[in-house]
């Protein structure tokens, strides 16, 4: 689950000393979000531009996205196309695939569909921290949800 807070720093605290969750986080400044991310299956995610081109996605109230990791990537992908979801992108990392569906085409739900082994973080990272110039390669298929060009 990607759950929306008002307060990164705070939550992330909050879970860790109640529930012992490590979170890593990361700062997607083109979408104007920070996210912290754990093993157990919880994202959290704040918004840090009041432009973010990905907020509009979200389902409202505190959910993000439904973030489900599939065995059969492609399989999964291609059923989603067919039953008419609309894909907003695709993210190829390390050993990790994922692509987010609109929350318009699944009933009402913004989904992240993933493929990965192991724990999130180490299929993201490669096992590592990220590097000051980590960059995944995403492909855009909805432009509006595009990071918004320089000025």
């Amino acid at each position: 689950m990607a759950i929306v807070v008002a307060d990164l720093d705070a939550a992330i605290r909050d879970f860790g000393n109640i529930f012992g969750m490590r979170f890593e986080v990361t700062e997607v400044a083109e979408l104007g979000i920070r996210v912290g991310v754990c093993d157990q299956g919880i994202e959290l995610v704040q918004q840090i531009d009041p432009e973010s081109t990905i907020a509009p996605n979200w389902a409202g109230g505190v959910l993000a996205a439904l973030s489900i990791n599939v065995d059969d990537y492609e399989g999964v992908k291609q059923k989603m196309i067919e039953r008419g979801a609309d894909l907003i992108n695709e993210v190829d990392v390390h050993s990790l695939q994922e692509f987010i569906v609109t929350k318009g085409s699944f009933h009402g739900i913004p989904v992240c569909v993933a493929k990965y082994e192991g724990s999130f973080t180490e299929a993201m990272h490669g096992g590592h921290g990220l590097p000051p110039d980590f960059e995944p390669r995403v492909t855009w298929l909805k432009k509006e949800f595009a990071p918004r060009e320089a000025p």
